[in-house]
């Protein structure tokens, strides 16, 4: 199975390293692509330099987390990516993807935010729960 990854990012660079961190180890024997939308901060994202299946987008103005996600989402289909599956998550990695297991039938659950959840403590976040099979 192939998961992209759509993440919207500002200045987020070390827990957006350890997102991706997290979601290689949880999600390793699954094909990933991570896209990663910079939406005009300060970081310079050298720290991703090590990940493979990572294409970083860094927008030359602040366009905010809505257009930059729709960003990734055109540079998704315009680059023609392979996947099976898209999640869109907030940069903070407030609760990474996890697999588990019910009834010998397969599932990954991850917390998609809707903006820094540092900022929102959680308040406008959704748990998404679906099926998969490897």
């Amino acid at each position: 199975m192939k998961i992209c990854f759509v993440i919207p990012t500002f200045n987020d660079e070390h827990s957006l390293k350890r997102l991706i961190d997290n979601i290689n180890k949880e999600l390793k024997n699954f094909t990933l692509h991570f896209i990663i939308i910079d939406d005009y901060s300060s970081d310079d994202y050298k720290t991703l330099d090590t990940f493979h299946k990572l294409d970083l987008i860094k927008l030359k103005k602040n366009q905010g987390s809505q257009k930059a996600i729709s960003i990734g989402l055109k540079y998704l289909k315009d680059k023609e990516v392979d996947f099976d599956y898209v999640i869109i998550m907030d940069a903070a990695g407030s609760t990474p993807p996890t697999i588990f297991e019910i009834n010998g039938k397969q599932y990954v659950t991850f917390l998609a935010t809707g903006g820094n959840y540092h900022n929102y403590k959680n308040e406008s976040s959704t748990i998404y729960t679906f099926g998969i099979s490897n």
